[in-house]
């Protein structure tokens, strides 16, 4: 049974391929299976559940025992909903401040919160220069050093 898409605006179904090599897991359109432009080689070992994918260019060659799949953000009603925004965002999981140019694109640059907590000017200092001149905002400011309202 195929999972849902968990926004509301879409609950489309869903297949999960785990994607080699990074390891990590990309939602699939079931129905997808042979679109033109789909982006996705999919493939799973004989007698396993695991579906696994590899991303591979438009019309590029798949491999004899692969398919080609859709990605589900391609055609969900709402992707916007599961990337993460650009600009400094807080990452509560890995502990850190980190930084995107655009939305959904790869971390570039990131502060732990270790280090703002260590010593706030060095990191806030490094953010900076590290990002074109983009600071950390005032909320990655440490309890205690955040300035006070008169």
């Amino acid at each position: 049974m195929a999972d849902r898409c968990k926004s509301p605006e879409c609950a489309a179904p869903i297949v999960w391929a785990k994607m080699v090599p990074a390891g990590g897991s990309m939602p699939l359109d079931p129905g997808s299976q042979g679109a033109e432009d789909g982006n996705i080689a999919v493939w799973q070992v004989r007698g396993g559940t695991t579906v696994y994918g590899r991303e591979i260019p438009p019309g590029g060659e798949l491999k004899p025992h692969e398919f080609r799949y859709r990605n589900h953000w391609a055609t969900c009603l709402d992707p916007k909903r599961f990337k993460a925004p650009a600009g400094w965002w807080h990452s509560l999981r890995r502990r850190r401040w980190e930084y995107r140019a655009r939305q959904g694109s790869p971390v570039q640059h990131w502060v732990s919160d270790e280090q703002i907590r260590h010593d706030w000017d060095a990191a806030y200092a490094y953010a900076a220069e590290a990002t074109g001149g983009v600071p950390l905002p005032d909320e990655a400011r440490p309890a205690g050093q955040q300035g006070s309202l008169m």
